[in-house]
């Protein structure tokens, strides 16, 4: 049994899909990136599966791709935060930002799902 996945592309304002790639299981997210790109875009976001994205050589080569500020969501056990600080958890809170902007590319596949069980 052969299985896939999608990988989407979506604006961050609208929340519309506009681009979507099906790929193996074993195919990384990573590869997936310059794909889900379009040319107007000045910024992506993306999970932790995307961290390095912007050092891959398809990304680096390409006069555009190479200009765009990804903001990656760093893995939840990079961050480290001592449960006896006090003060404000700045590094928690920009990766709730980047999270709820990328949230956006989860809700297609929660209507998806709810369409075809």
């Amino acid at each position: 049994m052969v299985t896939y996945k999608a990988h989407s592309g979506v604006d961050a304002g609208s929340g519309y899909v506009h681009t979507i790639t099906g790929t193996a299981v074993n195919v990384h997210d990573i590869d997936e990136t310059a794909k889900l790109i379009r040319e107007d875009d000045e910024a992506v976001y993306g999970g932790s599966g995307y961290c390095g994205a912007e050092k891959w050589e398809e990304i680096r080569n390409d006069s555009h791709l190479s200009k765009i500020e990804f903001r990656i969501n760093n893995r939840p056990t990079s961050i480290k935060v001592p449960d006896s600080y006090k003060g404000s958890h700045w590094e928690k809170q920009i990766e709730n930002r980047k999270s709820s902007t990328r949230s956006k590319v989860e809700h297609p596949f929660l209507i998806v799902k709810k369409q075809y069980g």
